[in-house]
């Protein structure tokens, strides 16, 4: 299965993974480099709690203490107007997907709706908010690397491979950090305490700890889920070739298409008649 999979791959595409695996390996030795790396993915981590928070009607903004090695992502108030924007969003990508994809795509677009409705008015939202701290780490490796790869495509170039190897330590650096939360005792304690994520000094309450708290999961069941996607994660990397490469071409003609879409029923929300009672009797005297 894995020689299968490996052969959708192009030979500079496989050339770039030797590259970024064989740096990375030497990134991961030196404590300094290592360090640095810690830090890159520290900042996709609080990047993942803060696109979630957006993407249900929380202003967000993370901050890092890189000097203590944790970060904080600050969470304001959801915003009624932006939360009616977001919902406008996905209203009228319901009608970019009905008039330029296919009904599995459609059926996916309702399936989505359903989940992100149930999120978005229970508890389940600050869950995933907590969550995607440590998942938004590899949700960004796998579209970095969906990146890269599409750009390694025909040809090695220096910023492909720059990518590619950001997204290779994160998913490294996750790896990491779970086996560890599973594996060492020590490390486990620590993350409990709030030891390992300080901001300015100050211990904080760690993201698996409060899921753990508000959820009544067990602490394992999060680590697991975790390594879990990491194998998906990865395995779809390699399978990205499968899918559409990513360009600002093909995002710049889907932003012009949804504006000509909200055009097209604004035009009709406004041409659309009022319905009147044409058998109502206006006269009163009998």
């Amino acid at each position: 299965m894995i020689k299968e999979t490996l052969k959708l791959l192009s030979k500079t595409q496989k050339q770039g993974l030797v590259i970024v695996i064989g740096l990375s390996i030497f990134i991961k030795i030196l404590p300094f480099t290592n360090y640095i790396s810690q830090r890159i993915s520290l900042m996709f981590h609080e990047l993942g709690h803060a696109v979630t928070a957006w993407s249900f009607g929380h202003f967000a903004v993370p901050r890092f203490d890189y000097l203590n090695g944790g970060g904080v992502t600050d969470i304001f108030p959801r915003s009624i107007f932006f939360s009616i924007f977001i919902f406008a969003f996905i209203g009228v990508n319901y009608f970019y997907i009905k008039k330029y994809s296919n009904a599995y795509s459609l059926k996916k677009w309702w399936i989505f709706v359903v989940i992100y409705i149930l999120l978005f008015f229970t508890e389940g939202y600050n869950w995933l908010i907590s969550f995607m701290g440590k998942g938004g780490e590899l949700l960004f490796c796998y579209l970095i690397a969906w990146y890269s790869l599409s750009l390694l495509k025909t040809k090695i170039n220096t910023k492909a491979v720059a990518y590619l190897l950001v997204s290779v330590l994160l998913w490294i650096n996750s790896v990491q950090d779970t086996l560890k939360l599973i594996l060492d005792d020590e490390e486990i304690a620590k993350y409990h305490h709030g030891i390992i994520q300080t901001l300015g000094g100050e211990p904080m309450k760690n993201d698996l700890v409060r899921l753990v708290e508000s959820t009544g999961f067990h602490f394992e069941f999060f680590n697991n889920m975790l390594l879990i996607i990491a194998g998906i994660v990865l395995f779809k990397i390699i399978k990205s070739t499968n899918t559409p490469a990513y360009s600002k071409a093909r995002f710049y003609n889907y932003l012009q298409n949804l504006i000509q879409i909200m055009a097209a029923q604004a035009k009709v929300i406004k041409n659309k008649p009022i319905k009147t009672n044409k058998n109502k009797n206006t006269d009163l005297k009998k």
